[in-house]
């Protein structure tokens, strides 16, 4: 071994404090106990894939209970010689090499890993020390934190990234690979606001400004998906991002800022953003928790629910699953569908820019009939322990068969198999279709906080409201599928939803 390695230290036997993914203001947490679990890849498995990275040079990995989630891999990792990455440094790196299910979810970092004469880890002397969750510092003591707003050429995307994971709230949106594939498409100014305290990011804030003929032109954080908003580790840094959005709002003329959170702000803060904002909570995210293997999983599932998924398989459909070689049928259902709802259409280019930014961590799934005709879709994002549905589509015309049981089925059997722990079905309203159908596949509601702030302070009239929008929908139902291809993309730019 490395003479460096064996050098003896007071600090070997003492654990710095990890990250975790609960709520920072949280009691700090003792692991007690460690088990292992059946599910996903053997530890012994992991530990090897983490051994060949260069930046560690020696790993142990074991499994610790995860608020009512069952069982997270937490891996003790001595890092390499000359390698300075904290914690989250190290598991961006590992998210860059190995494949998600060989990502432990949680990491502490260590001089050295306790071992008998044969060189064998004593995994029984981790589990016997404190893993605490670091709390937070009193931001008063360091004061306010350094604001930077950059744009896509300019802003430090992998520290960015690197904080993202991090981060109890994150989502896949908040990558720079989904901001990466949405200016690519649409061409947006994009703001990306980053607090720092001696140098560590606290906080992070991406923002579009959305120009539109149809509705309010405005700044959003985050368009053309369910959620984002702000990311920080305190109240202060929240205030001084949310100072940051509502100046820039300011700047641009923007009539309306839209904040698209998973979680309530505290109202003291919300107050930065003006005088005039407004909480929507109308919208939920419809999130299943995923637990065992597929097989003990479907057995669980309703009777009518199992028969619907078998249903189009009797009929001759067979599903695929891939990346780019499947846009074009992809795109074919999604295009279809789309005008059958009435609504413009995302240029293909940005599916394609989501696959080529998420690589291996967006998935196509495309459902065909029995004579290979596409005729259900659906996009994946893989994320930490989380699936994230942000496209799906079926044709309507093959209903009686239901391919679009079959597609949903595809996704969560897919992620069962990876280890991934909930899939996210997307926003619904309470009580409407698309809620009803996640929720009879176990999916329970998980409250969105959307925040708006309108300059002047009323809420101004969208074109595409009430009697407008039912017109609009009427005549875009009707149009040529070429033509709704064609116009869609150049009216859905400026549609932030």
């Amino acid at each position: 071994m490395n003479s460096e390695r064996e050098k003896d230290t007071s600090a070997s036997n003492r654990l710095p404090r990890s990250r975790d993914s609960r709520s920072a203001g949280d009691p700090a947490h003792i692991v007690e106990s460690l088990a292992f679990s059946g599910d996903g890849p053997k530890v012994e498995d992991m530990e090897n894939a983490l051994r060949g990275l260069d930046v560690i040079y020696d790993t142990a990995v074991v499994r610790v209970p995860d608020d009512g989630q069952g069982e997270a891999a937490q891996a003790f990792i001595v890092r390499g010689n000359e390698v300075e990455l904290d914690e989250s440094g190290i598991k961006q790196a590992i998210r860059k090499k190995l494949p998600q299910q060989m990502v432990p979810k949680y990491i502490t970092i260590i001089e050295r890993l306790p071992k008998d004469e044969s060189g064998r880890v004593l995994k029984d002397e981790l589990a016997g020390v404190q893993v605490r969750i670091a709390q937070p510092t009193v931001p008063d003591e360091l004061g306010p934190p350094e604001i930077s707003v950059k744009g896509m050429g300019d802003f430090d995307q992998a520290t960015w990234d690197a904080y993202v994971v991090s981060h109890q709230n994150s989502s896949p949106y908040h990558l720079s690979a989904f901001l990466r594939a949405v200016v690519q498409t649409y061409h947006l100014k994009a703001f990306f606001v980053t607090a720092r305290r001696k140098g560590k990011v606290c906080g992070v804030l991406p923002l579009f400004h959305i120009p539109s003929l149809l509705m309010t032109p405005s700044l959003v954080s985050l368009p053309y998906c369910d959620y984002g908003g702000v990311l920080a580790d305190d109240d202060q840094t929240l205030g001084s991002l949310l100072d940051v959005a509502r100046d820039l709002r300011a700047k641009i003329k923007a009539p309306l800022l839209e904040l698209r959170q998973t979680c309530q702000l505290p109202a003291e803060k919300v107050s930065n953003l003006g005088k005039h904002t407004v909480c929507s909570t109308e919208k939920v995210r419809m999130a299943l928790k995923l637990e065992g293997t597929a097989d003990s999983f479907f057995r669980k599932i309703p009777a009518k629910l199992r028969a619907q998924v078998r249903r189009p398989q009797k009929e001759g459909c067979s599903v695929r699953t891939g990346g780019m070689e499947l846009l074009d049928d992809f795109y074919r259902v999604f295009t279809y569908n789309m005008r059958g709802l009435g609504s413009p259409v995302h240029p293909k280019s940005m599916m394609g820019n989501v696959l080529n930014e998420f690589g291996e961590y967006a998935r196509l799934f495309v459902v065909y009939s029995k004579d290979k005709a596409p005729i259900a879709c659906a996009m994946a994002l893989f994320y930490e322990h989380m699936v994230v549905n942000p496209w799906a589509s079926s044709d309507r015309r093959y209903q009686r068969i239901a391919p679009n049981m079959l597609l949903y089925w595809s996704m969560i059997s897919y992620a069962l198999e990876r280890n991934y722990r909930v899939f996210d079905f997307g926003r619904s309203s309470e009580g409407e279709g698309t809620y009803r159908f996640k929720q009879q596949w176990g999916a329970e509601p998980e409250q969105l906080w959307w925040y708006s702030t309108y300059a002047g302070g009323i809420p101004p009239e969208e074109s595409g409201d009430s009697g407008n929008r039912k017109k609009f929908i009427a005549v875009w139902r009707k149009l040529p599928l070429k033509a709704t291809t064609v116009l869609g993309p150049m009216l859905r730019k400026g549609i932030s939803l």
